[in-house]
């Protein structure tokens, strides 16, 4: 739309009114960027007027966007692909490194894509492009906390909307039905706005959890609901096939998962499939939630919460307390310095870190150090001492960076898990991941999210009287281990020669015979590093797939 000389284009799922877009003027006159990204939906918000173009992703990195500058001045697309055709830029391994060892670290990562000269902006911030050049600002204020009681009224009025304006105008709607709670919400809100809802709950021939039995039981109490069961495939099936998205996708191994709700999708000609992504990193109490019970003195809750951690993972209660005391007692940049060290000394024989201390950490990492050549490893190290150096963040405010950081890290993933999964014909929707959501969500301090009660408080506070019951109170949660491990078992051979003939070997950046070593000793069995030696197989047939110009990339 346009007015005067303002020109505006709001593009992906946005259900603004005109009448609202209209007043978006006014925003961009007093350089109010995030006016600009309260709207219902998940979009990009590109505004122009003569000298000066914006260019806005969300709060959370489900809309990503990417820019480069040229000789011709700055050019930005929604496809880093697309981007990176155009400036003849190449896959940056050094990046691909430091993605795969330590995804929660933004300061390592400092706005790369996994090509060489392709910015990827940060989520929270806006591109400003004028004559002289680009620069970035931020809008979002990750620290804002509010009262738990206003944060339900508003994550519930903000989940409503963002379930009810995708299918308030009527049409088929399928959607994800396990049995956990994420899903069942999006469900039962469904229900309330339409009455034309096809559920559907995959059933593997491996999976030996009771997430079907919840399922069975919900959808016999939510009115207007059809309920019909899909098939899944095994992770690592078809792997050559899977979609290339624009940038790795751990996710791409077990995509086959998805191709029976997308056939089912499409036959009933679902104009959208809603999916509770993006709940669990947004409402599950962290790990150092624990340590922020201790920082703030609260030191009944934290026994109390300490003790029901450490019961549920079967850990020792000395040592999940011990860890998250000594978390508290770490500032951010001591965090990245303890993780530099132990990526520099990564060692793939040892097998992989177990216990509470593992869990307890500003910065995350992966198991993934370990499979990566020496020389890689101490890159990723350096990056991570350097950013030790000139990162400052008060220790009050590190868990809730930290939980922005986790969201954002999280939104990365969707924004290529729904590029993996529209190109199957699922049209996936994740209303968890709107920016209204998001931020309601995060403004309740990290320890809130911990209940001794409920697994996610603020969730289970906003939807009592919508969601049945035995859901709301359900303690137990599925889990993929079974197909996860009958499709490596029965896809060994292939993901050997894969590995055998590594792109991120031939670079520099992984150790084959370590890769190889962790595929065997998963394949017989033996405990391993799952999720490490998945992101390496994702990152190599993404790799592949960019080489072989797989898969078109739109540009924006």
């Amino acid at each position: 739309m346009g007015e005067g000389t303002l020109r505006i284009a709001v593009v992906g799922d946005c259900y603004v009114k005109d009448a609202v877009l209209a007043a978006a003027s006014a925003a961009f006159d007093r350089d109010d960027w995030a006016a600009l990204t309260r709207w219902p939906g998940s979009y990009w918000v590109i505004a122009h007027r003569p000298g000066r173009t914006v260019v806005v992703g969300d709060a959370v990195g489900a809309r990503p966007v990417y820019w480069s500058s040229t000789r011709d001045g700055v050019v930005w697309s929604t496809s880093a692909r697309c981007l990176a055709r155009k400036t003849g830029a190449e896959v940056d391994y050094t990046a691909l490194a430091a993605l795969l060892t330590c995804p929660l670290v933004p300061e390592v990562i400092v706005g790369r894509s996994a090509f060489t000269g392709v910015n990827r902006l940060r989520p929270g911030t806006v591109l400003v492009i004028e004559r002289q050049g680009a620069s970035v600002v931020a809008y979002e204020n990750e620290t804002a906390v509010v009262d738990f009681g206003e944060a339900v009224d508003e994550f519930r009025d903000a989940l409503s909307e963002a379930v009810e304006v995708r299918v308030r105008e009527g049409g088929t709607v399928t959607c994800d039905l396990s049995g956990g709670l994420d899903s069942t919400t999006v469900t039962a809100l469904a229900t309330r706005f339409t009455d034309k809802v096809v559920a559907l709950t995959r059933v593997g021939p491996a999976d030996r959890s009771d997430d079907f039995d919840y399922a069975r039981h919900a959808a016999e109490e939510l009115d207007g609901l059809v309920h019909e069961t899909v098939g899944m495939g095994r992770f690592f099936d078809h792997l050559e096939t899977a979609p290339v998205t624009d940038q790795p996708c751990t996710d791409a191994p077990r995509w086959a998962i998805h191709q029976e709700a997308a056939r089912r999708s499409s036959e009933v000609a679902a104009k959208a499939h809603l999916t509770g992504s993006g709940a669990d990193t947004l409402l599950s109490p962290p790990p150092f939630s624990l340590a922020e019970l201790w920082r703030l003195r609260r030191r009944r809750d934290f026994a109390a919460h300490v003790s029901a951690y450490a019961r549920l993972r079967h850990l020792s209660v000395h040592s999940v307390a011990r860890s998250a005391v000594r978390l508290a007692r770490t500032s951010y940049g001591e965090g990245l310095r303890l993780l530099a060290d132990q990526v520099e000394g990564a060692d793939a024989g040892r097998g992989p870190k177990r216990g509470a201390a593992s869990r307890f950490t500003w910065t995350g990492g992966t198991g993934a150090a370990a499979l990566l050549t020496p020389s890689a490893r101490r890159e990723v190290a350096e990056r991570l001492r350097t950013a030790a150096e000139t990162t400052r963040v008060p220790r009050a405010e590190v868990a809730q960076r930290r939980a922005w950081t986790e969201a954002r890290e999280y939104g990365a993933y969707q924004a290529e898990l729904t590029t993996l999964q529209r190109a199957i014909g699922l049209p996936v929707h994740a209303p968890f991941l709107d920016g209204r959501v998001v931020r309601a969500a995060l403004s309740i301090p990290s320890h809130q999210r911990a209940d001794l009660r409920a697994q996610k408080p603020l969730l289970c506070a906003a939807m009592a009287g919508t969601v049945p019951q035995a859901v709301l109170q359900r303690t137990t949660k599925g889990a993929y281990d079974g197909i996860a491990l009958a499709g490596l078992r029965a896809n060994a051979p292939r993901l050997r020669a894969i590995l055998t003939d590594s792109r991120l070997e031939q670079n520099g950046v992984v150790e084959g015979a370590a890769a190889r070593a962790e595929l065997d000793r998963l394949a017989a069995g033996a405990p391993g590093r799952f999720a490490a030696l998945e992101a390496v197989i994702a990152f190599e047939m993404w790799i592949r797939g960019v080489e072989n110009g797989s898969g078109g990339a739109h540009c924006g």
